[in-house]
Parts: C-alpha cells; sequence; structure tokens
C-alpha cells in the first residue's frame, strides 16, 4: 500500500479490501491533482458525515476502485497521467452503476454533453458550492441503489 499525507488525509493508491458495511457513512472517491480544491473537498464531505477517499488522476483511481468500490466519485477533467473524460470511459464500461460526477473548471456544453452521453450522473462547474456538491452526490447514491434494489427484486422474481 502506498500513502501520501495531503492535509490531515491520506492519499492511498493502493488498499487491500473495501471495508465498507451496513450503517457506515458513504464512501466517496475524490479524484483531484489540485491540492486546495483536494483538501477543501475531503474537508466538506467528512463535515456532511461521507467518508472521503483520494486520487490524483484517472489512473490512480481506478486502480483505487479496484481494491476499494465506493458509492460515488467525484472527478476532475483535466489532470496528468488519465483524464477525467478517459477515466469515466473505463468506469462505466466495467460499473456502470457507479455514479460519475464530473468536475470541471470551464464551462464547456460540449464537454458536459460528451460527459453525459458517456454517463456521467452530473457535470458541476468551479467555483462550486458545496451544498450543491452534497446535493448531487444525494441523488447519485439515491438513484444507484434504486437501480441496484431493481435489478436485485427482478432477480428475485425471475427465480420465483
Amino acid at each position: 500500500m502506498q500513502e501520501a499525507l495531503v492535509g490531515e488525509y491520506v492519499l492511498i493508491t493502493r488498499v487491500p479490501h473495501w471495508r465498507g458495511g451496513v450503517g457506515m457513512s458513504e464512501a466517496v472517491l475524490v479524484v483531484e491533482d489540485e491540492d486546495i480544491v483536494l483538501e477543501a473537498l475531503c474537508d466538506f464531505l467528512r463535515e456532511a458525515g461521507y467518508v472521503p477517499y483520494l486520487a490524483r488522476n484517472g489512473q490512480e483511481a481506478y486502480e483505487l476502485i479496484q481494491a476499494r468500490l465506493p458509492h460515488a466519485v467525484l472527478t476532475d477533467v483535466r489532470m496528468p497521467v488519465q483524464d477525467g473524460i478517459t477515466f469515466l470511459k473505463r468506469v462505466k464500461g466495467t460499473l456502470p452503476t457507479l455514479p460519475v460526477i464530473i468536475i470541471t473548471g470551464v464551462a464547456d456544453i460540449a464537454l458536459a454533453v460528451e460527459a453525459m452521453r458517456l454517463g456521467a450522473f452530473d457535470v458541476i462547474t468551479k467555483p462550486f458550492r458545496f451544498q450543491h456538491v452534497e446535493l448531487v452526490l444525494r441523488r447519485a447514491m439515491q438513484e444507484r441503489f434504486l437501480m441496484e434494489e431493481n435489478a436485485r427484486l427482478l432477480k428475485d422474481l425471475e427465480e420465483t
């Protein structure tokens, strides 16, 4: 496991397993290369009751997801190594129900349309209000829960 301290949070790029469970706070993976944005988002998420996990680019985030599946992802678009759109494509190819919320520093309609077409749950532009981020996260997690519950109920119905 590799760790690096980012403010008071630990940046983990390889994790042995997910320790979440019923009754525990929802895990949110934050993928951001700017320290100030990363720390601000993580501070807010922790205060709001979420468990933030951190990655600095899409490649690190994808490796982390393989070991520790979060409930949702907040990802920047422009990052070194692997950008947010490439990361989004990879995630949706393997985990279609995982909500991925794109954060971008430019209000680019073409980018937003492309991200939504590729399966992003929503696109948030910087600067953003933390309350808006929390609202989008709640909606994303609720939609994911409903999709997974619907799939489980359909499977149960088919088995009877």
